[in-house]
């Protein structure tokens, strides 16, 4: 279920939104749900984020106590040292930056997380490792029922930028489970001036 942009968004957007017709909230959610259905629902098919994320939860042994004290090693690296790094330069993680390339205006940040909320390959750094916290793993892991959940606008520490954040479940082909989530950011200032223009 999707949460409701802030007014002040939604003031901007319908200034941009208006020649078009997209004035209220249902219009972009639809959008949003559009590029959710066109676009990422094709990444996730795509064997090397399944095989990642797979792998990834073969491994998940550590518990949540262990998984809080990587979280808090996360945060306090600044910059990137080589684990971080592993989240960046890997299978999954060039996939992702393949996808961004094409439009990263647009997308300026995509991770993908395992089953417990932890990142398994990102374009960009984010600020935390573990997710598993957060509406955005949450509401779209859906107790491994699997939804598409848009957030609500915020301003992205990671990316310097006010964003929505599309989160799409992951879902083996073979056994049809949610394995992960896959999150896009998408900015809402490119969005509306492509509308518009």
């Amino acid at each position: 279920m999707a949460k409701r942009v802030t007014p002040f968004i939604l003031a901007a957007l319908f200034l941009k939104f208006i020649s078009f017709a997209c004035a209220d909230e249902d219009a972009l959610i639809g959008i949003i749900k559009r590029i959710a259905k066109q676009e990422v629902l094709v990444w996730v098919k795509n064997p090397v984020i399944v095989n990642a994320v797979r792998e990834a939860n073969e491994e998940a042994t550590g518990s949540l106590d262990e998984i809080i004290q990587l979280d808090k090693r996360w945060r306090a690296i600044e910059g990137i040292d080589e684990w971080i790094n592993g989240f960046l330069d890997n299978p999954c993680a060039n996939y992702l930056k393949e996808i961004q390339e094409k439009d990263k205006d647009l997308y300026p940040e995509i991770f993908v997380m395992d089953k417990q909320g932890c990142i398994v390959g990102e374009t960009d750094k984010t600020t935390d490792y573990w997710q598993g916290d957060e509406d955005k793993f949450i509401k779209s892991f859906d107790e491994g029922k699997g939804t598409i959940f848009i957030s609500e606008s915020q301003f992205d520490e990671s990316t310097q930028r006010f964003l929505i954040q599309l989160s799409v479940p992951i879902i083996d082909p073979y056994s049809k489970n949610t394995i992960g989530v896959i999150t896009v950011g998408i900015d809402l200032d490119i969005l509306a001036e492509r509308l518009v223009y």
